[in-house]
């Protein structure tokens, strides 16, 4: 239900990509784009249905996803494009940074059995026994899938720089998805004093984005000064915050609470 609301900011995301500097409303659009992207993972992840359930949802939403960025695109239309290759080169290049958007959260699934429970009562759950060889296959197959159509589509596009595009974007997923939407997952579906540590989680994660703009201003010389980066990232980052942490917060209302560790039966802690 939170995606879905969210739906209704991607048609702006083209012309925020495509247009100049983005102001501060795009900058809300992109943030808010970006925590659609980490419910939509936490749900796919974690969520209390079974695999195949939540392989059909998230298909269907994929599905949504991409006719609203193809009407996004044809109705901003900057540029001549020839949409049935875009269309295909765009699709190529997602599953890869996906998977970088969801490799930390299938890991602490698989290893540290991390799962949403629903809050029915004496709720028996599913037996879990965390990675075996046969995952490792599997993740292994489907890696080499995704680097496979991203040089498909680099040669259809006749630039080699959209491997090493698409694996740093994947990189900044995988990122973003370990420091931002993990703590928040815990800080708002597992905490029990909830007014206490989502704040200081926001502060920490804050306080670790200004060291990153710091780090990154001095090793590259030259480049945009740190207050720039600020202004430029930060209300991408405050929105991406606020944004998932009120929706993971309807859902700890719903009664929705994030556990880990073995598989029992019993009552919902």
């Amino acid at each position: 239900m939170c995606i879905a609301v969210f739906l209704v900011v991607d048609i702006f995301i083209c012309p925020v990509m495509f247009g100049p500097e983005p102001d501060v409303a795009g900058k809300v659009v992109l943030g808010m784009f970006i925590a659609q992207a980490g419910l939509y993972a936490s749900w796919v992840v974690l969520a209390p249905r079974p695999l195949r359930v939540r392989i059909a949802a998230a298909s269907l939403l994929g599905l949504v996803w991409l006719v609203t960025m193809v009407w996004s695109c044809v109705s901003f239309n900057p540029y001549e494009f020839d949409y049935p290759q875009d269309v295909a080169v765009g699709c190529a290049l997602v599953p890869l940074v996906a998977i970088g958007f969801l490799a930390p959260l299938w890991m602490v699934q698989g290893w540290f059995r991390w799962r949403i429970l629903c809050p029915a009562p004496m709720m028996a759950e599913p037996r879990h026994e965390g990675f075996r060889i046969r995952d490792m296959f599997i993740a292994t197959t489907v890696v080499a899938i995704a680097f496979g159509a991203v040089e498909v589509a680099s040669r259809a596009a006749d630039s080699g720089d959209l491997v090493i595009g698409t694996s740093i974007m994947a990189t900044v997923a995988a990122v973003i998805s370990l420091l931002v939407v993990l703590p928040l997952l815990t800080a708002t579906l597992r905490a029990r004093r909830v007014w206490l540590v989502l704040p200081v989680t926001i502060c920490l994660q804050f306080a670790v984005f200004l060291g990153t703009i710091a780090i990154l201003h001095a090793v590259f010389e030259g480049g945009p000064g740190s207050s720039r980066a600020m202004w430029a990232l930060g209300p991408v980052f405050a929105v991406l915050c606020v944004c998932l942490s009120v929706a993971m917060l309807v859902v700890r209302w719903c009664g929705y609470r994030l556990v880990w560790g073995p598989y029992r039966v019993g009552t919902m802690p």
